[in-house]
């Protein structure tokens, strides 16, 4: 509560300070231009960090591959759900557990290998290099248990297949 007081005081200092330096129509220009000028440059900084990170087009290009290569009741197993979900209209398995809620509880107990013992996903999308929490998925890359899917190609993203899995659904529906 005594914070408060104190930063109303210093706001109410600024003010004074600044009504005995600047006159009012030059006050009301100041003060116009932060509220006009403040949002368009939030704005464009925005855009430039949007154009810095690059756009989605790799996940989008990623769910619109498994949309069309993938049987409807494909999981796919991802850091970054979002896009990717929308686009192939699949089962997502979120790594980090933000839509698979029980995964969340295995995460924050340091048991990063649940979402693949609980639902074993046919498919894996990460970065190439892989990047950030992407590295629970690595040992599965590592040890074969997923391999390389050749059909999509994206800069900067590499797509996983469940060998044993994906030979044994094709097995089993020829």
């Amino acid at each position: 509560m005594n914070l408060i007081v104190f930063i109303s005081y210093g706001i109410l200092d600024v003010k004074d300070f600044i009504a005995t330096k600047i006159s009012k129509p030059v006050l009301k220009i100041i003060v116009l231009c932060i509220i006009f000028i403040y949002p368009v440059l939030t704005h464009i900084e925005l855009f430039q960090l949007l154009r810095r990170e690059g756009s989605i087009a790799g996940y989008k290009t990623a769910g619109e591959w498994l949309n069309k290569n993938t049987p409807a009741d494909t999981k796919v197993a991802c850091v970054e759900v979002g896009h990717i979900g929308w686009y192939s209209k699949r089962y997502m398995v979120d790594m980090l557990g933000l839509v698979n809620p029980a995964l969340a509880d295995y995460v924050g107990t340091r048991q990063t290998d649940k979402w693949f013992e609980i639902y074993r996903p046919e498919y894996i999308l990460v970065h190439d290099p892989i990047a950030g929490t992407e590295v629970f998925a690595q040992k599965y890359i590592e040890n074969g248990t997923y391999v390389t899917e050749p059909g999509y190609v994206y800069p900067g993203y590499k797509m996983y297949k469940d060998q044993v899995k994906i030979d044994l659904t094709n097995t089993y529906s020829t």
